[in-house]
Order: structure tokens, then C-alpha cells, then sequence
């Protein structure tokens, strides 16, 4: 660059601030998620001036490239790695901690972004327990970094003029913009975190370098630029929504960005003091922000206005530390190394860290925290210990012993319950048949959305020639329908993880109609051959009851963890008519948990002697199904009360 950009420098703050703000949940910035879209152009520009520049005077290097880039993300992202397992240590259960490490791993070797594809989404909740998710966008970033300076090599060999360089660039630009709209149809969280569906936004930013050393707008026209971009970024904030999210909708605040970048203009927007420090800080924060609004989440304060306010504060102190002790001294020590030494440096310092996280990734180091507190994390009595062997739609387990006398079809809400089936019916019935995959409909005629649901179309396809096998044995159907019929709220622009082949593909009357038609369907033919019992939703607690349990005895605190009777009605009531429909129309039996785990108030969270009834927010820990066992025991044991099953 020929000079500071004091407009890019406010535009970092801009969309900084739109982050942060989101992730504090501040009312009116529910879309400020996209200020990292305008971060990606932001490095698009940047790296093709550095780029393109080097190459036109002959001065390129990429080992000096990548040492600058090393010298600017490194320091400040293995201080917050290292503060997070630091903390980490004395705040986290094992789990959390074995997961904290990954995150660290990953973080460290810039692929964060593929480790959150695989689990849960960007806005779900259960994003709020990782510490290190925002660093997804600096992987992305740094795959950038990867390539496009050998693409960039390879245009400027084919050639030099910038306007052949600005349609090569927009054509790959507009590859990369058609791959995520066309992704975010099968794989919305693979086009929210994969580079190729990111690329097109950084890809903007190098075309508007290209378009600048075609065309100097005049003070007037670049003034407009200025301004517009800046209005288009607002408005992009006040209408987009998460809903497939980047997708088209992200060109207003990206075209925004790359306007003002071209305006090259400057206005009280983004020039003064407080623009002027967000900016030259924009990276210590985004770092340090996040791991603070964790931390509101795991005391349970992050709604508490003034808890938010604290936030904040501490979010803009961390930054500044981290500015002034971390970042700035780092690259004025490493500006006298060589471009070699900088890389071994700063690779053999994070691979270290990284080693550190995988450690800890391995067993998450239950031996640091007290005896009562290891007690709650014992993962042999929180999940079904056979549950990697047995949750998959491959295998079929025999729990018991003595031949098959009653087959369980579910998901991971079956295998939750099927050790206390066994402890229940084992005398009476023998061996119980299990089959199952997690987060999978375990009946045939319904197309999943996902790749990975092929997977549940299999096991359900294998379900009748089971079946078939085992004439006249009882079945029972545990599966989380409640979740899968998104608890009958009708969202005609959300995507339902399930539908029927040719039907309705979102969350409308349709849908719903031609769900219930399949679920009605599908029981009675199974009644017709065999006794059906299936089991009524289980609650899901507001928050992941096992982790919060142990985080409160860490710090010696005990809260209510019980969901409102209520909540439980409300989110149950679709898939709890549809239930009594079928047995009414099929003779199909069910089983209700209720009894035991609500009262007319609450649905408790703990046993009576202070273990955890579930795992996370709907799982059973394998303390809590043993609460189920007199209602299991209900369907084979003489006296049966309608408390736990009926024809309803």
C-alpha cells in the first residue's frame, strides 16, 4: 500500500464492532455476523496490493509473505489458545475439555472451520460452549493465504494488465458464488464454513484491487462510493438473517465493503479516534471477544444487561493488553529475524501448543478436578457404554442374553434408554434386538436433506426385512420426533431434516400434513404384524444439564437446572396428539416417562441424591434411565397402570 487507509482502518472497525455486538447479543445487531463477510474483502484487497505489487516490481517472496502473514496472526491467536486451556483447566469438565483441546489443535493448524462442519452449526446453541469457534474464519483466511498467491503468480504469468486480471478474478469469484448458493440447498453449514463457498468474498476484495488501478473515481464519486458502501453494510445488517447465510444476500454488505475500498474517500464514519483505535485493535478483539461471551454463557449471566455491559469492557481491556504486550511487540522483535527464522519460529511454538491441545483432547484430564466433580463426569455412567459399537446403522446389538424377545428401533434417544430395557425386561422377554443411528428417523419412506442422512435412509430401508425376520415379537419406537417435526412450529423458510419423497421440503401445512400422513402409516403397518409400544417425547432442558451441574460445583453454586411443566407441553403437544392418533387408530400402545420425570410444575434435571438425569439437554445419562425401569417393567410385569402406558 502507498499509504495508511484510514477508510479500511474504519471499515475493520465497522465490521469488528458488528461482531461483537452480535455475539453480546445486543438488541438491533442480530445481523452482525456479517462483519466478518467484510473482514474477507478487507483481506482479499490487502493480500492481491501485497501480491501483485511484489510481482510487478520483482520483489515477490513467498517465504517473506508468509512470514509477514505468521507475524500478524500467530502471536496474539497462541495467547488465546493458551489462556483458554489455562482457564479451561480449572473451569471445564473433561468433556468440555477433551473438546477445548481439538479446538485448540485445530485452531492452531488453521482447519477450525472443517472441525465446527462436523459439529454443530455456527448459530445453534451449543456453539456458545466453544471457546475457540470464531477462529473458523481465520482457517478460511489462512487457506486463502495458501493459495492465492500461487493463483495469483499463475494469472500475472498469463498476464499483466490489470483488466484481464479483474475478469479472471470475478469469473473464479463467480465459480465460488455459484458453489455456495448451490451448497447452501444440500449443505447450508458446508457453505457457511467451507473455503470454496467463502473464497468469492476475499476474491471481491482482490477484483476491487484490480478495478482501483483501472479507475481513480473522482472526490465526488468516491465520497458517494464511501457512503454507499457504508449504507449498503447497514442495511445488510438490519434485513439478512442466518437462514442460508452467506448465499446471495451477502453481496450487499461484501459489494458495500469493496465500494468503499474503491471510493478511497474518508468521512467522520470511519475517520476520528474511536474508529482509529477499533480498527488498529480489530484483531485483538474479534481474538478475545468471543472467549469473554463464553464465559457470560457458563456462568448463565449472558442475558444480564449490566453482565453484557462488563463484557464489553473486558472485551476492549483484553484488546488493548493484547495490542500493545502481545501483538505490536511480537512484530518488532520478529522484524529483525529472517523470513525462514520467523516461520520455524512461530510453526515450532504453535505445533507445540497444538501438541498440548491433542494431550488434552485424549482424556481431557479428569485428575485436576475434585472427587465430587469427577463423580458427575464419569462418562461410563453418562452414556451407554457400548454406544460407539451399537449406534450405527450397520450393526445390530442384542442386549440380554437368551434368544431375541423384543426389538428396540430408534436413535440416540433409544440407545439413552436401552440398559434400563434390559435391567426392566431381561428376565421376562431375554435378549433385546437394538437397531439404530444417531439423529436418524428410524422408519422407511422419508428423504433426508444431507449427504450423511443416505446413512439413515439405509437403516430405515433395513427396517421391514428385520422386522420380517421376527414374526409376532413386541417392538417398541423410541426416537426424538418432537425435534424432528420441529415441534410442530410451522417455519416455511426452514429446512425440515426429513420429508416425504416429492412432498414439501420446509416447515409448512404441507409438510406437516404429509408427515402425518407417513407417521400414521408407517405405525400401523407395523402394528398389523407386531405389538408396537412407542415411547412420548422426552424434555428438553434449557441447558446441557451434566456440564452445568459439574461447572456449578466447581465453583461451588447450586441453581435450578428444571424445565417448566409447561415448556415441556408446548414443545411436545404436536407430536403427542399425533401419537394418540395412532393408537387410536391402530391399537398401538405408548409409554409415558412423564410420570417420573415431571411434576405439575417442573421436569427435573437431577436424582434425588444429585446426579445427572441427562447428559446434555435430551440425552439420558445412564443414572437417569434407571428412572424408566418400573415403566418398562410395565409392559411385560401384571398390574399395569395407565400412569406409564395405554391405549391413549
Amino acid at each position: 500500500m502507498d499509504s495508511f487507509r484510514t477508510d479500511i482502518n474504519g471499515l475493520r472497525a465497522w465490521a469488528v464492532l458488528l461482531v461483537i455486538l452480535f455475539h453480546f447479543q445486543v438488541p438491533g445487531f442480530q445481523s452482525g455476523f456479517l462483519g466478518v463477510d467484510v473482514f474477507f474483502v478487507i483481506s482479499g484487497f490487502l493480500m492481491a496490493s501485497i501480491l501483485y505489487r511484489g510481482l510487478a516490481k520483482s520483489t515477490l517472496s513467498l517465504p517473506a509473505f508468509y512470514a509477514s502473514r505468521m507475524k500478524r496472526i500467530y502471536p496474539a491467536l497462541i495467547a488465546v489458545c493458551a489462556a483458554s486451556l489455562v482457564l479451561g483447566w480449572y473451569l471445564l469438565m473433561p468433556r468440555d475439555y477433551m473438546a477445548l483441546g481439538a479446538h485448540v489443535r485445530e485452531s492452531l493448524l488453521f482447519s477450525s472451520n472443517y472441525r465446527y462442519l462436523s459439529e454443530a452449526g455456527y448459530f445453534d446453541t451449543a456453539s456458545e460452549s466453544k471457546w475457540l469457534l470464531h477462529t473458523w474464519s481465520l482457517s478460511v483466511e489462512w487457506q486463502f493465504y495458501l493459495l492465492y498467491p500461487l493463483l495469483a503468480m499463475l494469472l500475472y504469468r498469463l498476464t499483466r494488465h490489470h483488466r484481464t486480471l479483474l475478469v479472471g478474478t470475478l469469473l473464479i469469484a463467480a465459480l465460488s458464488l455459484a458453489w455456495n448458493i448451490h451448497t447452501i440447498q444440500v449443505a447450508p453449514d458446508r457453505a457457511f464454513y467451507g473455503f470454496p463457498g467463502r473464497a468469492w468474498e476475499m476474491l471481491l476484495g482482490a477484483a476491487a484491487f484490480h478495478l482501483a488501478q483501472l479507475w481513480r473515481p473522482e472526490r465526488r464519486v468516491g465520497l458517494a462510493l464511501h457512503l454507499g458502501g457504508l449504507a449498503s453494510i447497514a442495511v445488510a445488517a438490519c434485513l439478512v438473517t442466518p437462514a442460508s447465510w452467506p448465499g446471495l444476500w451477502a453481496l450487499l454488505p461484501t459489494a458495500g465493503a469493496a465500494a468503499l475500498i474503491l471510493g478511497n474517500s474518508h468521512s467522520p464514519l470511519t475517520a476520528g479516534r474511536f474508529w482509529n483505535w477499533c480498527g488498529e485493535r480489530s484483531y485483538s478483539i474479534y481474538l478475545w471477544h468471543w472467549p469473554v461471551v463464553v464465559l457470560l454463557h457458563y456462568f448463565l449471566i449472558a442475558t444480564n444487561p449490566l453482565w453484557v455491559v462488563a463484557g464489553l469492557a473486558a472485551s476492549a481491556l483484553l484488546a488493548e493488553l493484547s495490542y500493545r504486550l502481545i501483538e505490536q511487540p511480537c512484530r518488532g522483535r520478529m522484524a529483525r529475524f529472517s523470513s525462514w527464522r520467523t516461520i520455524g519460529t512461530v510453526f515450532t511454538v504453535a505445533v507445540l501448543l497444538a501438541g498440548l491441545g491433542q494431550t488434552v483432547r485424549r482424556s481431557g484430564i479428569p485428575e485436576r478436578l475434585p472427587d465430587e466433580v469427577i463423580h458427575l463426569a464419569d462418562e461410563a455412567r453418562l452414556s451407554n457404554p457400548r454406544q460407539d459399537e451399537c449406534l450405527d446403522h450397520d450393526s445390530e446389538c442384542v442386549y440380554g442374553s437368551g434368544p431375541v424377545g423384543l426389538i428396540l428401533i430408534g436413535d440416540s434417544h433409544a440407545d439413552a434408554v436401552v440398559n434400563a430395557m434390559q435391567s426392566a425386561l431381561e428376565p421376562r422377554v431375554g435378549g433385546i434386538l437394538f437397531k439404530g443411528e444417531s439423529d436418524c428417523i428410524p422408519l422407511p419412506g422419508l428423504q433426508g436433506n444431507e449427504p450423511d442422512d443416505r446413512e439413515c435412509e439405509q437403516l430405515a430401508a433395513g427396517i421391514p426385512d428385520l422386522l420380517a425376520q421376527y414374526p409376532g415379537l413386541p417392538v417398541l419406537v423410541v426416537s426424538h420426533w418432537a425435534a424432528y417435526a420441529n415441534y410442530g412450529v410451522v417455519e416455511p423458510d426452514r429446512e425440515a431434516h426429513f420429508f416425504v419423497p416429492g412432498g414439501a421440503r420446509h416447515f409448512s401445512e404441507r409438510w406437516f400434513q404429509e408427515f402425518d400422513n407417513w407417521y400414521l402409516t408407517s405405525l400401523c403397518r407395523i402394528s398389523q404384524t407386531h405389538p408396537l409400544w412407542i415411547m412420548r417425547p422426552t424434555p428438553v432442558m434449557p441447558v446441557d444439564v451434566a456440564s452445568v451441574m459439574g461447572r456449578e460445583a466447581l465453583v461451588n453454586r447450586d441453581i435450578d437446572l428444571s424445565l417448566p411443566r409447561h415448556q415441556y407441553d408446548l414443545d411436545t403437544a404436536y407430536i403427542r396428539d399425533l401419537q394418540d392418533q395412532a393408537a387410536r387408530q391402530c391399537g398401538i400402545r405408548i409409554l409415558d416417562p412423564i410420570a417420573t420425570l415431571c411434576d405439575e410444575q417442573h421436569c427435573v434435571a437431577e436424582t434425588s441424591n444429585g446426579l445427572p438425569i441427562y447428559r446434555d439437554d435430551n440425552h439420558f445419562t445412564e443414572y437417569g434411565n434407571r428412572l424408566l425401569i418400573p415403566m418398562f417393567q410395565s409392559m411385560v410385569l401384571p398390574g399395569v397402570t395407565e400412569d406409564h402406558v395405554g391405549a391413549r
